[in-house]
């Protein structure tokens, strides 16, 4: 009997995911990209990239590989040794919250259960730490990092006949590397050699809301002095490299041909029109002293006078504003409950943060219906900026800032930077006040303060400490770094240090700095173990930048260390004077930092100093 009624509550339950899909399926006919599906499939068949620019609001993100997945291409396929390829579609993403969002939000237009809820679950999402996949999982979000890790175990890629790559105009790090990595995927594929994927082709589709397709066009058609530099023991490509081809009269169409093969990678572009409804646009009529005062006062006013439906989106630079302003927004919805009158006559209030380190349970409630007789108000970084609608917003608020890390390869400092945000991303922000009704987005900032902006957001590839970069070149086993092709180039000088800094990392160096080292651990813990080594370079007077680079310790956070720093204004210790303070973490904003603080009394930290002495 129990199996039998458990039999009965998954038939339920899968009608009711039937239905549910069936309800959506109205209004995703509605979405622009919608009248494009046959187009699509047709371009993918005889090609093997599709660059789709596509403005916000069509729909991109959650239909696209929904109109391949039942493609002929796009079927498992048995290869001569027995093995599998194939069958599933990965789709990435810039940020966990948007890979998770995508994929609930797909599942349920598909009236699939979502990831290991169940092993018949046909859609799923992998971000770190969050691996909800089932084995008959055929539509995968993941974050680019975690497309990384899964090219490490399988640089081929032989789970997928598909990869798309969401969002590019974020311009991550990851991004330039997964798109890199793909470009040797399909130069080999392409050209004839034999791959473990033994002939089964995989497709590619590059989506944007904004990037200019142009650029990523002319990276996808191979030249030969790049190809040469693009091979690496796992994957490489012909001996004789591509050149290129551009066929006239067809302006749609780039075709890389290998001289060696007759087989030629054939990039197809489409551009669609989005679904925004009008935004009216408010510039601050003066500059803004303070974000989170004038972000408030918007909010207050907004509340007062604009009726329901009408969320707020609130975009602050980082965590710490976003903290400080929900506090203030929560006392002032506090007061209204309070007064019995204002009570009565405006809604209630339901605050919302949202930022990366937020756990996903909690970033996921802001897609929650709104109560009824209550006003949502999402305070968030620039995670809400694209990837993600969030339904009911009608009124943004946008600060025109960001923080950025910016690597100063002088200092060897990375740092975490408060700065104004480009043309591009003021208009992305403004568009979502528009994907449900026409709404209004506030600039904290004047008109001619935005047309001082730059037009789009740096790549990080030129902002960055490579380190990172140049590990997860070699891990991939890429030879010759300097002349990898990439989307956009790094600085040469900044790539020079990052592999020097690599190569110095050899065994036997490494060995030697550990010994030297050695000396300074205690066994209480990384803090005294960090006195020791400050103890130890305060008595250092003979040559102090030698001292460091002997036992691979920053020189330049050894001077810093000796500097004054104040603590965060996000530490419970923030204002208040003590003796002493013990923190974890250092960063660099306005000016140097300690975060997460304790206080001490000096006569400890003598003890200390003399019992490591």
């Amino acid at each position: 009997m129990a199996p039998s009624r458990g039999l009965k509550r998954d038939a339920s339950k899968k009608v009711g995911l039937k239905e549910r899909a069936n309800q959506l399926l109205t209004g995703r006919q509605k979405l622009p990209i919608w009248t494009h599906q046959d187009e699509i499939r047709a371009k993918l068949q005889q090609n093997d990239l599709l660059l789709l620019v596509s403005e916000t609001g069509s729909g991109k993100s959650t239909q696209i590989p929904q109109f391949l997945v039942n493609e002929k291409w796009c079927r498992v396929k048995t290869l001569p040794d027995g093995k599998k390829v194939g069958g599933c579609i990965a789709i990435t993403q810039p940020r966990r919250v948007a890979a998770v969002s995508l994929a609930r939000r797909v599942a349920e237009e598909m009236g699939s259960p979502l990831g290991s809820a169940s092993p018949a679950s046909e859609v799923g999402y992998s971000v770190r730490f969050d691996n909800s996949t089932s084995p008959s999982t055929r539509i995968k979000f993941l974050t680019e990092g975690m497309l990384l890790q899964e090219m490490l175990r399988d640089p081929w890629l032989k789970e997928y006949s598909a990869v798309v790559v969401d969002e590019v105009h974020e311009r991550g790090v990851n991004v330039d590397l997964v798109l890199a990595f793909l470009r040797q995927l399909l130069v080999s594929s392409r050209s004839g050699e034999v791959t473990e994927r033994k002939g089964a082709g995989i497709k590619v589709v590059v989506m944007s809301a904004t990037a200019d397709m142009e650029r990523i066009k002319d990276f996808f058609d191979p030249k030969p002095q790049t190809e040469l530099a693009a091979r690496s023991s796992k994957i490489t490509s012909t001996d004789e490299p591509a050149s290129e081809e551009r066929p006239q009269g067809d302006s749609d169409k780039t075709v890389a041909k290998s001289k060696s093969t007759g087989l030629s990678i054939q990039v197809k572009s489409l551009f669609i029109k989005g679904r925004r409804y009008p935004v009216k646009i408010h510039y601050s009529p003066q500059p803004v002293a303070d974000i989170i005062d004038a972000s408030l006062e918007r909010i207050t006013d907004i509340h007062r006078r604009e009726p329901l439906p009408g969320d707020i989106l609130v975009f602050m630079t980082g965590q710490e504003t976003v903290d400080s302003l929900f506090a203030l927004v929560q006392q002032y919805g506090a007061s209204i409950q309070k007064d019995r009158e204002l009570a009565s006559s405006l809604p209630r209030l339901l605050i919302l943060p949202l930022y990366a380190a937020l756990p996903s349970h909690l970033q996921q409630r802001i897609f929650e219906p709104t109560p009824k007789f209550t006003r949502k108000v999402i305070i968030a970084t620039n995670i809400a900026e694209t990837s993600i609608t969030v339904p009911g917003v009608r009124h943004v608020i946008d600060c025109g800032k960001s923080k950025r890390r910016l690597f100063r390869p002088s200092l060897n400092l990375d740092s975490l930077l408060t700065a104004p945000i480009s043309r591009s991303s003021a208009n992305q922000r403004s568009g979502r006040a528009g994907r449900d009704a026409p709404g209004n987005a506030y600039r904290l900032y004047t008109e001619a303060e935005f047309y001082r902006l730059a037009e789009d957001t740096e790549p990080e590839i030129l902002r960055c400490d490579l380190s990172q970069l140049v590990i997860t070149l070699k891990s991939h086993n890429v030879e010759d770094l300097k002349r990898f092709p990439l989307l956009t180039r790094p600085p040469k000088r900044a790539l020079e240090r990052a592999i020097m800094k690599g190569d110095e990392d050899d065994e036997e160096s490494q060995d030697s700095r550990v010994r030297l080292r050695r000396q300074f651990y205690r066994r209480e813990g990384d803090h005294l173990t960090i006195l020791a080594t400050v103890q130890a370079y305060v008595d250092e007077n003979v040559d102090r930048k030698r001292w460091c680079e002997e036992r691979a310790i920053n020189h330049r956070a050894m001077q810093a260390v000796m500097d004054a720093i104040s603590i965060h204004p996000s530490s419970v210790l923030f204002g208040r004077k003590v003796e002493a303070i013990m923190s974890s973490e250092f960063v660099f904003t306005t000016k140097p930092y300690a975060r997460c603080v304790s206080a001490v009394q000096l006569g400890w930290v003598a003890e200390a100093a003399s019992a490591v002495g």
